[in-house]
């Protein structure tokens, strides 16, 4: 019996400098208008908010990816979308547990999953603002240039009707001191 999937883990400390050569907020904003999230979810756009002013008190970032690639030999009892979503929702879980005791800013891979429905349609407040976390695309940057060129995950597309060979999700943790990322890093699963 072979594992359905193959994940593979990626890591890299940047700069914000570095990272922010991949900040495009308008571009990303005209992709995320097209998604039924926009304005639907407060992790989603449009926020009241800037990225560089949420991320002006940071210097270093840890970036995490993860590629999901289906296993040549699997029976296809599971689809590479739900394992994607599990994987996310994992690292999502980490990232939160993680900013409760680090002093640090963590952005999780994709949109905000803590509620079934999100009450931002209702003009309310978020149930969940100490674990409501944003991402790096919901902010502004590029995440598929930032996987390929930071990461080096290289993106594939597949055709039309057709299963992706491969997915990825990227998260990122944002700190005061590269030290503390590195300490981070040497202590979680993502080694």
């Amino acid at each position: 019996m072979h594992q359905e999937f193959n994940l593979t883990h990626y890591t890299k400390i940047v700069s914000k400098a570095a990272i922010f050569k991949f900040y495009e907020p308008e571009r990303v904003e005209g992709y995320c208008k097209s998604c039924p999230n926009y304005n639907s979810l407060w992790s989603c756009p449009p926020h009241e908010f800037d990225a560089i002013s949420f991320l002006n008190p940071y210097t270093s970032v840890l970036l995490l990816g993860e590629k999901i690639v289906r296993n040549e030999y699997s029976e296809f009892n599971d689809s590479m979308n739900s394992y994607f979503q599990k994987v996310r929702r994992q690292l999502g879980d980490q990232l939160i547990a993680l900013s409760k005791k680090e002093d640090v800013e963590v952005l999780i891979a994709g949109n905000c999953y803590l509620c079934d429905d999100c009450l931002r349609t209702e003009g309310k407040s978020c149930r969940y603002e100490d674990r409501m976390k944003y991402s790096l695309e919901s902010i502004g940057f590029m995440v598929g240039d930032i996987a390929s060129e930071l990461l080096g995950i290289g993106l594939e597309w597949p055709e039309e009707g057709k299963e992706a060979s491969s997915l990825m999700t990227v998260g990122a943790i944002f700190a005061k001191d590269e030290s503390l990322l590195e300490s981070i890093l040497e202590q979680s699963p993502w080694r």
